[in-house]
């Protein structure tokens, strides 16, 4: 059930938010010039960037404007998906370059759940049955929910204290389920699609 736009608006202040990003266009590339493709085209320095760490992922046309941005894990030395506006893009720039690398969109076959506000930390502790302290912000690890092995992101869309789980579509509607009982005791919201855009536009994130 949602109730309405504000009090979603008011969870990732003061309770927490549930919300689906499965739809985000999702671009995986593996191979030896994973990194070296990631250097060509994106314009912040990703010379530090370590497996399991998430990177903002900003890439720019010849003229300097943004074509795309969004977020991108790196899962291995040679591996990295990346999500968001900027996958197409991506996909653009890696077809049309010499890459000895793999990349194809995976959007269908991976779900994105955002679960941010002050009370995600204790909600998704309990879920997991583990402490999260030790990811950093923009790290992420895998972990399991029953049987089930995702990826835990530590990421900050609502200026507060957040997460996200990424894993196989066939897991999503189970943890989704999953993560929103138990939330109950933490005053969870489910985040629509007006909300959604007062949580970006308070966040100055380039929609």
């Amino acid at each position: 059930v949602y109730t309405n736009w504000i009090e979603e608006c008011l969870s990732w202040k003061q309770t927490c938010y549930i919300g689906d990003w499965s739809a985000l266009v999702k671009f995986h590339i593996k191979g030896p010039d994973t990194m070296k493709f990631y250097t060509d085209v994106c314009v912040n320095n990703i010379s530090n960037w370590s497996v399991s760490q998430a990177k903002h992922a900003v890439m720019c046309n010849k003229e300097g404007k943004v074509a795309g941005e969004g977020v991108a894990l790196r899962l291995a030395e040679d591996e990295v998906i990346c999500t968001g506006s900027v996958s197409y893009w991506a996909e653009y720039k890696f077809r049309t370059g010499n890459y000895r690398a793999v990349g194809r969109q995976v959007g269908p076959e991976r779900f994105v759940l955002s679960i941010q506000g002050p009370n995600s930390i204790y909600l998704l502790e309990k879920v997991i049955g583990e402490s999260l302290r030790d990811i950093r912000f923009m790290r992420f690890r895998n972990v399991k929910i029953k049987d089930m092995e995702v990826a835990i992101v530590r990421t900050g869309m609502s200026g507060e204290l957040g997460y996200e789980f990424h894993g196989p579509c066939e897991y999503a509607s189970e943890v989704y389920r999953i993560v929103y009982q138990v939330g109950q005791e933490f005053g969870i919201k489910r985040l629509g699609g007006r909300a959604k855009q007062v949580n970006h536009a308070e966040a100055c994130f380039p929609t």
